[in-house]
């Protein structure tokens, strides 16, 4: 038969055991979220370098040599485009 305060010891090796598991729960939750905090940050900042890049680029483009920018002649046997803002239905 156990002696009075031996079954508190044993109940509070296994309150402190399971402090610990939670602990090392905590501690391990903490890392993953860290390291997926860290991958998405690196993610972003890749997006961003690739926006970067494509903007400059654009912006060259825009930039290029002056003049006359030629206009495309419209096939001679196609229908004539209708201007941006006329109806597109009969009625």
């Amino acid at each position: 038969m156990p002696r009075s305060g031996e079954g508190v010891l044993v109940l509070g090796e296994e309150v402190c055991q399971a402090a610990a598991d939670a602990d090392d729960y905590c501690r391990e939750a903490l890392r993953i979220s860290g390291e997926m905090m860290m991958s998405h940050m690196q993610a972003a900042a890749q997006h961003l370098s690739q926006g970067r890049e494509q903007l400059a680029r654009t912006m060259d483009r825009l930039d290029g040599p002056a003049g006359p920018t030629p206009v495309e002649q419209p096939d001679p046997g196609g229908a004539a485009a209708l201007p941006r803002n006329a109806p597109r239905w009969v009625g």
